[in-house]
């Protein structure tokens, strides 16, 4: 490069710094990338506004080429340190699918509440029929009792003569009633 060629490099470059204000500051406003790193775009947040990532240490470095996310979802295309598209988060797909989830949770509750009260159910009932059951052997027993009670006694009219001597009427007439009383004795005794 000759010197006439940078002599004039150099007087654009100081008529650039001259034709800027001593007092004009630019307002950095910061902001926050999906994965926590802190950037600042200055001036307005529009296309064609410098933008710099800021380190740990606090300090300030361009923003290389390509795509950062923000916090929020939108979406900004760096090309020199400059925002060249941005491109703004989708919310409503994002209500959809909180809306979704909600349907989803509230239905599994609903599901899961049915299941409650059909396993209340089912175990009333099957403590209903274990009561039931019990009963039921225990007046099977009590049935069983009484049928052995009753071939005793049909054992015991079985055992008696069809028909008795005339002259032992009397006293077969009696051992009858007597039987008979027995008999229902036994019957009485079964009821209780």
């Amino acid at each position: 490069m000759d010197n006439q060629k940078l002599s004039e490099a150099v007087k654009k470059i100081k008529s650039f710094f001259t034709e800027l204000p001593l007092d004009s500051t630019v307002e950095m406003k910061e902001m926050t990338l999906e994965d926590g790193t802190k950037i600042k775009v200055s001036g307005e947040f529009v296309e064609g506004s410098l933008i710099t990532i800021v380190q740990v240490d606090g300090n300030e470095i361009p923003a290389p080429d390509g795509e950062l996310v923000l916090e929020d979802g939108t979406v900004i295309t760096i090309k020199d340190g400059v925002i060249a598209s941005i491109l703004p988060a989708e919310k409503e797909e994002v209500k959809e699918e909180e809306v979704g989830m909600q349907e989803q949770f509230d239905a599994l509750t609903v599901s899961y509440s049915e299941l409650k009260s059909k396993y209340d159910e089912l175990l009333k009932a099957t403590t209903d029929n274990k009561f039931s059951v019990e009963k039921f052997r225990k007046d099977l027993k009590d049935l069983q009792e009484i049928q052995k009670q009753t071939f005793a006694v049909v054992e015991q009219l079985a055992g008696l003569p069809s028909e008795a001597p005339i002259e032992e009427k009397a006293s077969v007439n009696k051992t009858k009633i007597d039987k008979f009383a027995a008999l229902g004795e036994t019957l009485k005794n079964l009821k209780k």
